[in-house]
């Protein structure tokens, strides 16, 4: 089962009025302030919501982040068309950028270490469209953008 803190925005310690840009965000996941499964301190942050909230008046213009226990990280959206509703509200669709699962330096923090024959440590990253779970759930697990694939390791 996981734990979520998140903010409501109201603060007796500080100014109400930027605080209400933080409605939502998770602000600890499991009772930490971050994650333990990668291999640096910025692959390892906690940033956005849960994706089902965001603050008033977000903007097309907007960074928007989520957190995605599924996937055990943090993910950038990006603004990609709006359109309104029935209602004549206007709503804006973010999306994962391709390069979400690209094996660039970027995403290096999404690489495992691993020990080699000669027991020194390098990081090993998967192609581009692929990330491996290994590190935050109990079985081999790779993502793509499309699909997800779970061997079970042996107990």
């Amino acid at each position: 089962m996981s734990t979520f803190l998140v903010n409501s925005g109201v603060d007796v310690h500080r100014n109400n009025s930027e605080r209400i840009k933080q409605v939502g965000n998770i602000e600890r996941y499991n009772f930490q302030r971050s994650v333990p499964y990668w291999t640096n301190k910025y692959a390892n942050m906690i940033n956005g919501t849960d994706s089902t909230i965001w603050h008033p008046g977000a903007q097309k213009t907007d960074e928007v982040y989520i957190y995605s226990p599924d996937l055990c990280r943090s993910l950038r959206l990006e603004f990609v068309e709006s359109h309104d509703n029935e209602y004549g509200i206007e709503n804006y669709r973010f999306v994962l950028p391709s390069t979400t699962f690209a094996n660039s330096s970027e995403n290096q923090g999404f690489c495992l270490n691993s020990t080699t024959e000669n027991k020194t440590h390098e990081i090993k990253c998967l192609p581009s469209g692929l990330m491996s779970l290994r590190s935050c759930v109990q079985c081999k697990y790779i993502n793509s953008n499309h699909q997800y694939m779970c061997l079970l390791l042996s107990i």
